[in-house]
């Protein structure tokens, strides 16, 4: 019968019939291309995986992630490995390591500190049944079973600084690094305390409070405005630069805040070389940046910066309420561990001191308590800056208090004091600029320039930076063959190519005249501009102009 005497519904089912039946006749053969496919990708594998094994077989040292060793961990068991560093080990969860390690092991050797921060983890139930222990603090709170190798000698922080570490080290006896004791002392505009030029802990009474639209988040407006304004003071001071500077805080609201004041701020042109460059804008208003990048160690959180270090740490711990995670030890050994020449910190201290949660041997308090009695005793806490600033010049010293931040624009607002700076400059001008810490040699002079025209004798106009330029005029003879004796601008060498004096010029082409300097008349003749006269061989006119046809 005709495919046209069915009707669509029985079109429509011998279609189905007729694809279904085909189907059918090519599923053997895709089952068997199908088989062969994973049989040769899996000889493929196992050919590359020889081919690694072979190159990892004669590798001596082989570098990996945890990640990577738990996902090539058949190839390392095919390499025969059987000793395993692990670095940082204290901040790897055990189950991590155990799942990277292969049955040929015979030696596993963890480096890390398990009293600093344990390893981070995703689900909050496994902390309560201890999931956050790495194996190296477990291995170590059961010292019987592995032999523990404890480091005494740090080489990191100034002496100082290493007081308030050692007390959590309650069994080992640190000592510092004769490098420790030979760092050069640090400038940065202020007396710190009495005794010591490198510590400090500042005392306030602002309030916390908790970001938009996240309570988690806590933050403080006035502490980190503080905080950012003593960053800008140790920048100008000239001996750092903001790479060797960090803010750190144990929270994200914090750091955001903290990022945010230092766009606004402008914190990396705050250091002499930036300052420099902008000293014309300096006499009005602080300088100001195209932008900024805040993410090359300026400021981070504390968690983010475990193992890292800088020369200046500044801390800012943000809470006025509640001491939140804050009490935890690990946490609180690694922010206070982390700076070589000086350490800043800027807190509610009130809340700290009252602190009671157990830790070690200490079961009524954190150890914050024994961290501000120790910065106390030793001098190094206030409730103020005293701004120390020595204007050789003048023979006097200038003192200020800074309680808050808006202390640090009033009182210092190029690093030193509010004072003109009002030294000589090499120019025999004074200094405008307001006292500062860079020499005064690299200061770019805005007074008019007392220089006159050496040819002349007309005083410059300028600015005394920059290079003379004299606005006179006067009539000069020039070497063209009519002898012009004309007036030019003083700067302007009587030369052939440079006479001003207009001169009638015809073109032999078009006949057209037209007015040329006599300087380009004789050393460049120009061209002429008048409508090209000539016809194209279409009949039209030419559209070009005159001398750029004949003259060309």
């Amino acid at each position: 019968a005709a495919i046209d005497s069915f009707s669509l519904a029985e079109r429509s089912e011998i279609y189905a019939y007729f694809r279904d039946v085909h189907r059918q006749s090519l599923l053997p053969a895709l089952r068997t291309n199908y088989e062969n496919y994973l049989k040769s990708r899996a000889a493929s594998r196992v050919a590359e995986e020889e081919v690694h094994a072979a190159v990892l077989r004669d590798a001596r040292v082989i570098a990996c992630t945890t990640s990577g060793a738990s996902r090539y961990n058949r190839l390392l068991r095919q390499a025969g490995i059987d000793t395993v560093v692990a670095e940082e080990a204290a901040e790897i969860s055990e189950v991590h390591l155990l799942n990277a390690l292969t049955p040929a092991i015979r030696h596993l050797v963890m480096i890390g500190d398990h009293q600093q921060l344990r390893p981070s983890l995703n689900d909050f139930f496994l902390k309560h049944v201890n999931g956050d222990i790495s194996l190296m603090e477990r291995l170590i709170l059961n010292r019987r079973i592995v032999q523990v190798v404890t480091l005494t000698v740090q080489r990191r922080m100034r002496p100082c600084i290493a007081d308030f570490v050692r007390p959590l080290y309650e069994k080992i006896e640190i000592e510092d690094d004769i490098i420790t004791k030979q760092y050069a002392p640090s400038r940065f505009g202020f007396p710190i305390s009495a005794t010591s030029q490198h510590v400090f802990y500042l005392e306030h009474s602002f309030k916390e409070r908790n970001r938009e639209k996240d309570h988690t988040q806590k933050m403080n407006e006035k502490e980190a405005e503080f905080v950012v304004n003593l960053a800008r003071h140790i920048l100008r001071q000239g001996q750092y630069d903001c790479s060797q500077v960090t803010i750190l805080t144990p929270y994200a609201g914090q750091y955001m805040l903290l990022t945010e004041l230092a766009k606004k701020k402008d914190l990396l042109s705050c250091t002499p070389s930036a300052v420099l460059e902008q000293q014309k804008k300096l006499l009005s208003h602080p300088p100001k940046a195209d932008g900024l990048d805040v993410k090359i160690r300026m400021i981070s959180t504390v968690d983010d910066f475990q193992g890292e270090e800088n020369d200046v740490i500044i801390l800012s711990l943000v809470r006025s309420d509640r001491i939140g995670f804050l009490h935890e030890p690990n946490r609180i050994c690694v922010a206070i561990s982390r700076a070589r020449h000086a350490f800043f910190v800027v807190g509610h201290f009130k809340l700290f001191r009252n602190a009671l949660v157990t830790f070690g041997s200490c079961q009524s308090e954190s150890y914050w308590p024994i961290v501000l009695k120790r910065a106390a005793d030793s001098g190094y806490l206030s409730k103020n800056f005293t701004l120390t600033c020595h204007h050789v010049t003048a023979g006097y010293a200038t003192v200020h208090v800074a309680t808050s931040a808006r202390d640090w624009d009033a009182m210092c607002p190029l690093g030193g004091c509010g004072r003109p700076c009002g030294k000589r400059l090499n120019c025999g001008h004074t200094c405008q600029l307001a006292c500062h810490e860079f020499p005064c040699d690299l200061v770019l002079c805005v007074q008019p320039c007392r220089k006159s025209c050496v040819r002349c004798g007309l005083r410059c106009l300028g600015k005394c930076h920059e290079p003379c330029l004299c606005t006179g005029s006067h009539r000069k003879q020039f070497p063209c063959p009519n002898r012009h004796n004309c007036k030019v601008p003083c700067p302007v060498e009587p030369l052939l190519e440079n006479c001003p004096r207009l001169m009638p010029r015809v073109c032999q082409f078009c006949q057209h005249q037209s007015m040329v300097q006599c300087g380009k008349l004789h050393t460049q003749p120009p061209r002429c501009d008048s409508p090209c006269p000539a016809k194209l061989s279409c009949g039209h006119p030419c559209p070009g102009k005159c001398g750029a046809c004949f003259d060309g």
